[in-house]
């Protein structure tokens, strides 16, 4: 059976091609939430329902996550609010932010608000900011951005609402996060997850087959702008103030930890192939796939028999 690709970033998730009379029932939701677009496709009796609610769920976590919403807990406790008093999932990512930060040695940092502010990536006042702008900017860590996380925490929650709701099958696509739960219901075959090229986002360079993992890539190419030739990417190390500059081009972490792969495709594309391969070593509760700027792809040894790279006759290769 041919099977069609939910590619990883590209708006939309694709259902396998079936040849049932009766396909199963789904719904699916299109819309813009947490500075993405998103789409949630749910199967099943009830699934109407079910999808309404994850993105009922999703809007209620964007008012407590956002850092530009003024009543958010994000922007209270930028105000100097006390953590305690911030909702109990307020506080949960806030903390689970933190501890991805050490465990990562701060190559994923949520403090650096006044750094993201300053370059105004993403924004039509992007701008390259002097050396001194920078370091006062790196010395003000008081304010939060869960930029690197929300997207994961969110995923998470939907995907416990919808297991509470009696789903088995779901593809969640929110912004540069998948999550594919369970099978897929019209062949009982894993789902198809596509990793988009960082160099043509019409194409993919491979493929891996999936159930309940969440899939979450970290690349130069997300969000930038240029000036006198140079691109400057959204991804900060936090110990320079500049975007990374590690020779990769994206990072694609696989995980049933939507929250964690989405703090560690930052990190380990701020660490760099090396550090980030290192960082990997042992690990079993996650996965790691990266991109070098020379088209070399190295996959963790947990994942090797998993991914199929397809896209050797652009230049693809495995490192």
């Amino acid at each position: 059976m041919l099977k069609r690709l939910i590619p990883l970033l590209l708006a939309g998730a694709m259902l396998a091609a079936c040849g049932s009379a009766e396909p199963t029932k789904s719904s699916t939701l299109q819309f813009f939430a947490m500075d993405t677009y998103m789409t949630l496709t749910v199967y099943g009796e009830g699934c109407d329902e079910a999808a309404a609610a994850a993105r009922d769920e999703i809007y209620r976590l964007e008012e407590i996550l956002s850092k530009t919403e003024e009543t958010s807990d994000i922007s209270r406790l930028n105000r100097g609010e006390a953590l305690e008093s911030l909702s109990p999932d307020g506080q949960e990512a806030v903390e689970e932010a933190l501890a991805r930060r050490q465990e990562t040695g701060g190559a994923y940092d949520p403090t650096l608000y006044d750094l993201v502010e300053l370059w105004g990536i993403g924004t039509d006042h992007a701008r390259v900011p002097a050396e001194e702008e920078i370091a006062e900017a790196l010395s003000r860590r008081e304010r939060y951005d869960l930029g690197g996380i929300g997207k994961g925490f969110a995923t998470d929650k939907v995907v416990q609402l919808l297991r509470g709701l009696g789903v088995e099958s779901a593809n969640l696509s929110l912004g540069g996060n998948v999550y594919v739960m369970g099978s897929n219901p019209e062949d009982g075959d894993p789902w198809r997850v596509g990793l988009k090229d960082p160099e043509d986002e019409q194409q993919i360079v491979g493929y891996l087959d999936l159930e309940d993992q969440s899939v979450v890539t970290s690349g130069d190419y997300e969000r930038y702008f240029e000036e006198n030739g140079r691109r400057y990417h959204h991804i900060f190390d936090p110990q320079t103030g500049w975007p990374a500059d590690q020779g990769l081009e994206s990072v694609t972490i696989i995980s049933a930890d939507s929250s964690m792969a989405d703090c560690y495709s930052t990190a380990l594309f701020v660490m760099g192939l090396e550090e980030g391969l290192a960082f990997c070593e042992g690990r079993e509760d996650f996965g790691a796939i990266f991109i070098t700027s020379d088209r070399e792809v190295f996959v963790t040894e947990n994942l090797r028999d998993q991914f199929v790279l397809t896209a050797e006759d652009r230049g693809y290769h495995y490192g």
